[in-house]
């Protein structure tokens, strides 16, 4: 994950400002200098036909095709997703699952690039702060554990992903899951280079009422609101106690004033968590002039992390799943589904306002 944002900072490195060149290169200074190497494990030697520069042949393919040299970004992260989980990476790598419904995933992957040999780290924190710095966190003592407890996950002064592309002249926004610590307002998003920010600043909690509730499917099996013995499907959804905090917030940055807005978000129980970042996604995305700056959009979402509690749709529309595997199993799938829509909303948004052509996106697992 780190290489591939040290990638995609050299693809912009000709925009950044002299000074963050230097912090680019310095961070990703043992990364390989150019794609080519990166794909193929080639030592680098000199290729006269290819533009000088840290991603001067990428800027160049798109000057020759008629594209914008900062393209707009939607880099989608998704928390505990499985390789298992999507139909071609399911049958390829041999998992021996039946692989979730996920249709928006699978029609971006026939057109896209699969990355089969692609590292991320083995919990929530440590791969996000390797997203927004292009640094292994073992560099700042961040591999283990969560940003539970802690002041901050990324040191005070690192610059991160957003910071870089701000100054670069994007428009920077993050939906979803933050979990880089929030003990303060200047470690929070708005304070990192984002101009807004709709989500969760912790790491999970029950997706229908937005509290911090990791146990929530445990309550009822993991059905939703409005499932019931009685209509036939499956059984009654139990909420976390009254007292189980809630994580959902908005907070904005005003680019003019500099001042930052907090907002607890108290009003979306009985929303699912994969249907409202879906949602509050594809407002950034219709809300942006894409005259006016190229996009970065994080959506780091918190689906399919437990609790295990799918939408109806998404647990309808994994029926081929009724025999031959576990309840569990298909009510993973579910929200799995639930997620993939939630992309789906997104990717949608961008079609209509015919930036899709014009967009590099990315998606990934957290682990």
């Amino acid at each position: 994950m780190a290489r591939l944002l040290c990638l995609l900072l050299a693809l912009l490195d000709g925009a950044l400002p002299a000074a963050q060149q230097g912090a680019q290169q310095a961070a990703c200074s043992h990364q390989p200098p150019t794609l080519a190497t990166a794909a193929t494990g080639t030592t680098p030697t000199a290729d006269r036909t290819r533009p000088a520069g840290p991603g001067g042949h990428l800027r160049a393919a798109a000057a020759a095709a008629g594209r914008p040299s900062r393209p707009h970004i939607a880099l989608f992260l998704f928390d505990d997703l499985g390789f298992n989980d999507i139909a071609d990476f399911a049958a390829e790598e041999g998992g021996g699952h039946t692989p979730c419904t996920a249709p928006v995933m699978q029609r971006l992957m026939a057109g896209g690039v699969k990355l089969k040999q692609f590292y991320a780290q083995p919990i929530c924190s440590p791969t996000r702060s390797a997203i927004m710095t292009a640094r292994y966190p073992i560099r700042y003592g961040g591999q283990t554990g969560t940003a539970e407890g802690v002041r901050s996950w990324v040191p005070e002064g690192e610059p991160m992903l957003p910071e870089r592309l701000t100054a670069a002249g994007y428009e920077c926004h993050i939906v979803g899951k933050w979990h880089l610590g929030h003990a303060e307002g200047k470690w929070m998003p708005t304070s990192r280079g984002f101009s807004s920010f709709f989500g969760k600043y912790r790491g999970g909690g029950d997706h229908w009422t937005h509290q911090m509730a990791m146990n929530a499917d445990t309550l009822s099996g993991g059905w939703w609101p409005g499932a019931s013995d009685a209509s036939g499907v499956g059984g009654a959804y139990v909420a976390p106690p009254v007292g189980a905090p809630i994580d959902l917030h908005h907070d904005t940055l005003d680019p003019a004033t500099g001042r930052r807005e907090y907002t607890d978000v108290l009003w979306e129980n009985g929303t699912h968590s994969t249907t409202l970042f879906g949602r509050e996604a594809a407002r950034v995305v219709e809300q942006h002039d894409p005259a006016a700056a190229p996009l970065f959009l994080y959506a780091a979402h918190q689906a399919p992390h437990w609790p295990i509690q799918p939408t109806a749709s998404g647990w309808l529309r994994n029926a081929h799943l009724a025999a031959g595997v576990s309840e569990r199993r298909r009510h993973w799938c579910g929200i799995v589904t639930a997620m993939d829509e939630s992309m789906g909303s997104v990717v949608g948004a961008l079609e209509m306002k015919n930036m899709m052509e014009d967009t590099i996106i990315i998606a990934s697992s957290d682990k």
